[in-house]
């Protein structure tokens, strides 16, 4: 979509990074499931979460153009803490929550913004085209620290697809424009 918005172009190793990540997304998300039946659900998810992954990261783009990412932060932070303030106070356990869960807030309460605030700025300093998938770089982490720190049995399968998402988002990032 960036190509088409944007004007953006990728090389024949960024193309070939883009099919590694997207194929591999998709057998992560599901696809080396035994069932057809699971497979198309699969299918249907991964391509509708791509599709809402694409929007909000082409709406950013736009956004950067025209305010500072700080600025996009601030109004992001702004409009979460009015959707979500009245279901959080009608569910009246705040006060327990953080007691249970302070350091693991007050972790998130600056990584999450934060990493969201890198890629904000990256958006001014290179491609959309080669910076969009390597925003999906979580999944990698998230295969590896649910083995690691959940013990989740995840299977070769998803740990061979981590590394073809991994090839492929080396590839994008460092061959991947033709600019």
């Amino acid at each position: 979509m960036s190509m088409l918005l944007y004007g953006e172009s990728l090389t024949a190793l960024g193309w070939l990074g883009l099919i590694c990540i997207v194929g591999g997304l998709f057998a992560i998300g599901g696809l080396l499931s035994s069932s057809w039946r699971e497979q198309l659900g699969a299918m249907k998810l991964t391509f509708a979460i791509g599709l809402c992954i694409t929007g909000y990261t082409l709406i950013d783009k736009s956004v950067v153009t025209f305010m500072s990412p700080l600025g996009l932060l601030q109004l992001s932070n702004l409009a979460a803490l009015v959707m979500l303030f009245p279901d959080m106070r009608r569910a009246k356990r705040l006060k327990e929550e953080w007691r249970h869960n302070w350091k693991t807030i007050i972790l998130g309460a600056f990584l999450t913004p934060g990493s969201y605030l890198i890629f904000l700025f990256a958006m001014n300093l290179a491609p959309l085209a080669q910076l969009a998938p390597l925003r999906e770089f979580s999944i990698v982490f998230g295969t590896i620290l649910g083995m690691w720190v959940l013990k989740e049995k995840q299977g070769m399968s998803r740990i061979v697809m981590s590394l073809v998402i991994t090839c492929g988002m080396l590839l994008v990032g460092l061959f991947g424009s033709s600019v």
